[in-house]
């Protein structure tokens, strides 16, 4: 949730993680012109993006978002001290830098939405 603070009242409705996207701000001219910007991104690119984010949420329910050398760290670093997390952490940028992990999930993506 962006928000500037001004001079200026501002209320804040915060709901809970799972509906993150109802948060609202209100008050300020900078959350007001932030607020009329992000409508119009909505309005052109959400219909568009959808379909891939529905494909990304299928990707992870049935577990085929990561690759396994991905889940196998990412299930280390769940059960690591956090001096040895940095290690773990270098590897997953690896991963990605090498494009081994971060284009597996655009790609399983895109191939979900195009079946739909």
């Amino acid at each position: 949730m962006r928000l500037f603070l001004e001079n200026d009242k501002i209320d804040l409705t915060i709901y809970p993680e799972e509906e993150f996207d109802n948060n609202l701000v209100i008050g300020g001219t900078l959350n007001k012109e932030y607020r009329k910007y992000r409508n119009n991104i909505d309005l052109k690119f959400k219909k568009r993006l959808q379909p891939i984010k529905d494909s990304i949420d299928l990707l992870f329910e049935k577990d085929q978002f990561n690759s396994d050398k991905m889940k196998g760290i990412l299930s280390k670093l769940k059960n690591t001290e956090s001096a040895q997390k940095i290690v773990l952490y270098k590897e997953i940028e690896l991963l990605e830098e090498l494009g081994l992990d971060n284009e597996l999930p655009r790609r399983r993506a895109y191939e979900v939405s195009k079946q739909t």
